[in-house]
């Protein structure tokens, strides 16, 4: 039989013999591509149901979606792909009655346009804006 040890008795016990720190490294995993079967079931379990009731902020979602690519885009230079994105969200917005970020489409839209070189329509739609802003003050 041997003797007790101070480590042995719980009463001796400090945090720092109760601790044990281990260092992992990840230099030894492999890296492995995704499993197109796997990511396509996946993506099939996370569709919605055909039943499911239609959630009322989605568009709104969508909207702030698609406003946020055409800002991307417009930053981006990309007008001809922003053009699209800041129209679809304008709608959007509309139907929603979020008149303000229906202004907000059309900010995007006129600086899009300033930057395909249309100052014209451009123009248009910032005087569209400030309506939509001088009512929405009224």
């Amino acid at each position: 039989m041997t003797a007790a040890t101070p480590e042995d008795d719980p009463a001796d016990r400090t945090e720092s013999h109760d601790s044990i720190l281990v260092e992992f490294t990840d230099a030894d995993l492999e890296l492995v591509p995704p499993d197109p079967a796997l990511v396509a079931a996946a993506v099939r379990r996370a569709a919605p149901h055909p039943e499911a009731r239609p959630d009322p902020r989605a568009a709104v979602d969508l909207a702030e979606c698609l406003l946020e690519q055409a800002v991307l885009f417009k930053g981006l230079k990309r007008f001809a792909d922003a053009a699209p994105k800041a129209a679809e969200a304008a709608g959007l917005f509309e139907r929603a009655g979020l008149f303000g970020r229906v202004a907000d489409c059309f900010r995007v839209s006129a600086e899009v346009l300033r930057g395909l070189g249309d100052a014209e329509a451009a123009a248009e739609f910032l005087r569209k804006e400030e309506d939509i802003r001088r009512r929405l003050a009224a």
